[in-house]
């Protein structure tokens, strides 16, 4: 496969990346999450990723959308390979639009791989599919990367640097449906 490394992936067209949280809501985000719920912080991280959609939508190049619901897998990595999930938020009734993947860890070094790869695709007898080629995202502490529902995509898998490594995902997606630009003027 033909690879592509993104380290600033803002000029990507099929991704945007964005710091999700202020520093103090990160690290009170830290101090709270264990293996199986995020300490009270989902409503902080569910707004946060609410206030990035219209960034997502416009660096995407997708039509307007109601934010329906929001819903994620929260995964927790730990260095035995042991590793937890807990489903997080409410999908709404709508189409899902936008999938994201957000990376936070008390030690961002403490694994390799976890990179988000998503492929170009190329037409197949009438159909889209995923190409060979693919763009690779480092993971980034604190970043979320939003991408279109229907991009084919994968994660490399992790292996911890060092022992007592924990590691914290929610990879998750939007669902809305499409509002005209012209509702609600006069």
């Amino acid at each position: 496969p033909t690879e592509r490394v993104v380290e600033r992936p803002t000029a990507t067209p099929h991704l945007c990346v964005t710091e999700l949280l202020p520093f103090d809501r990160y690290r009170a985000l830290l101090h709270r999450v264990d293996d199986h719920h995020l300490g009270g912080s989902w409503s902080d991280v569910e707004a946060a990723i609410r206030a990035v959609t219209g960034l997502a939508r416009r660096e995407l190049g997708l039509a307007h959308f109601s934010v329906d619901g929001v819903a994620a897998t929260l995964t927790v990595h730990r260095d035995d390979g042991v590793s937890h999930t807990a489903r997080l938020g409410t999908p709404g009734p709508g189409t899902r639009r936008v999938d994201f993947v957000y990376t936070f860890s008390p030690d961002p070094g403490a694994f390799e791989g976890g990179q988000l790869r998503l492929f170009d695709t190329e037409d197949r007898d009438g159909s889209r599919c995923a190409a060979a080629s693919f763009t690779s995202i480092d993971p980034v502490d604190n970043a979320v990367v939003l991408f279109p529902s229907n991009a084919p995509h994968d994660v490399v898998p992790l292996t911890p640097r060092r022992e007592g490594a924990v590691r914290y995902t929610l990879d998750g997606w939007l669902t809305g449906d499409p509002v005209s630009v012209q509702a609600g003027r006069h």
